[in-house]
């Protein structure tokens, strides 16, 4: 109490009594201004969502290594809902996703000026509403009218929102948020849960690391958590704590007639129904064709892929590439370690018919 006086002192000798008054009424009025706009306007925009998606399915996207593995192109005309980094995924796909969630403080803090990109680019967001970067009333997110903000509470799992259940995973959170949306079937993909400890990093607090280089072996993308980069890296309690999150999920999920499937590759998740991810669709071949020539940018109508792009330089084996070629068709065998090689000279499309197409950066 004593240093919190001596402080008020100190301000009123350097700015004066008047400023004092004046900067404490300031204060009060933005505590009042930020209530009015979480209870109030916020809550309105969240009630006028509740079961705007009935009956509808979404799939939510991890960020895990085996979205490299997975023909993401197929889901142009899927609702789907992202989290953190997956910005980094949008130069692969000609689509965006509906719907962003991120809970972790470290990360937001990390990636604010991306945050605010992402924003613009989705239809809704959802944020804990205690993000802040340091200043009191600052929000280094910016308010937009698609960005909602949801109150961390306490239980197992709540499905009515602003409340929800953070959970020690940003995907627990997004099935509370896309049930109340009244989504019928929830498809998870890339939550992999396999995570490796990221050894060549600098610890800053607690689980908060800083990454050293681009060397991320958890994510799609060796950049994602790479260079200076600050997150959580999970230990066995909150990897214990994550997979009992999925537990509740699947218990609420069976209990409310809400379908969760999982149909990623490589994943370690077992309490939801397993399903493989191309037997969700009924493409056909010129489909699959048409939506992957899309994510490459080619919009005309083409019969085969080397038709689309005649320049191809295939790659069977490693020795093969050969980095002055602007399109590679590299085989899925190779395709992986490829990407955390080329990532950084080439964007890597695919899977398509067992084959990755690397494009070379202008």
């Amino acid at each position: 109490m004593k240093n919190i006086i001596n402080k008020i002192l100190i301000v009123i000798k350097e700015d004066g009594l008047l400023n004092f008054f004046n900067k404490a009424y300031r204060n009060i009025i933005n505590i009042i201004k930020r209530a009015l706009y979480f209870d109030i306007s916020n809550k309105k925009k969240i009630i006028n969502l509740k079961n705007k998606f009935k009956g509808e399915r979404v799939f939510l996207i991890g960020n895990g290594p085996s979205l490299n593995i997975t023909p993401l192109y197929l889901l142009k005309n899927e609702y789907t809902v992202a989290f953190n980094r997956f910005n980094i995924m949008f130069e692969r796909l000609s689509w965006k996703p509906n719907f962003y969630v991120l809970i972790d403080s470290v990360v937001a803090k990390d990636m604010a000026n991306e945050i605010n990109e992402i924003t613009a680019l989705v239809d809704y967001s959802f944020f804990p509403d205690v993000h802040t970067d340091g200043t009191i009333f600052k929000k280094f997110i910016k308010k937009r009218e698609n960005v909602l903000w949801v109150k961390p509470g306490f239980g197992n799992f709540l499905s009515e929102l602003p409340k929800i259940v953070l959970g020690g995973t940003v995907s627990f959170a997004a099935i509370q948020i896309l049930t109340f949306l009244g989504f019928k079937e929830i498809i998870l993909i890339g939550v992999d849960m396999n995570y490796q400890i990221h050894s060549t990093v600098e610890t800053k607090k607690g689980t908060a690391i800083k990454a050293k280089y681009d060397d991320d072996p958890n994510h799609f993308d060796p950049r994602y958590f790479g260079s200076n980069r600050s997150y959580h890296q999970p230990d066995k309690l909150a990897l214990t704590s994550m997979f009992n999150a999925f537990e509740i999920a699947s218990i609420y999920s069976k209990q409310n007639g809400v379908k969760i499937i999982n149909a990623g590759y490589d994943s370690a998740l077992t309490c939801f129904p397993v399903k493989e991810f191309t037997s969700l669709f009924n493409y056909n071949y010129k489909d699959k064709l048409n939506l992957f020539l899309e994510s490459l940018g080619i919009n005309e109508d083409f019969e085969s892929l080397q038709e689309a792009l005649p320049s191809l330089t295939e790659v069977i084996k490693e020795t093969d590439w050969n980095d002055e070629s602007e399109y590679l068709l590299v085989d899925q065998t190779i395709a992986q370690g490829m990407i955390k090689k080329k990532i950084f000279t080439h964007i890597p499309f695919g899977p398509y018919e067992n084959k990755y197409v690397f494009k070379k950066r202008s």
